[in-house]
């Protein structure tokens, strides 16, 4: 999956920080990719498996919404 990354542009979050965000996000009830953002900064449990790196900027919505 790292693979597909082109190189260019800015840095992007690791896809497994974004998985992990991901499925934790279902299982705890949260299907939105702004309520996923929002969570990153409410959450001790967000935080902690996104490892301080929060996703902020729209470009890491559009990448975790893709999922």
């Amino acid at each position: 999956m790292s693979g597909s990354y082109p190189g260019s542009g800015s840095a992007s979050y690791h896809p497994v920080l974004l998985l992990g965000l991901l499925v934790y996000g279902y299982a705890t009830g949260v299907f939105s990719s702004r309520k996923l953002e929002r969570r990153s900064y409410d959450s001790v449990a967000f935080r902690f498996i996104a490892r301080t790196s929060i996703p902020i900027t729209t470009r890491s919505r559009r990448s975790v919404g893709a999922f």
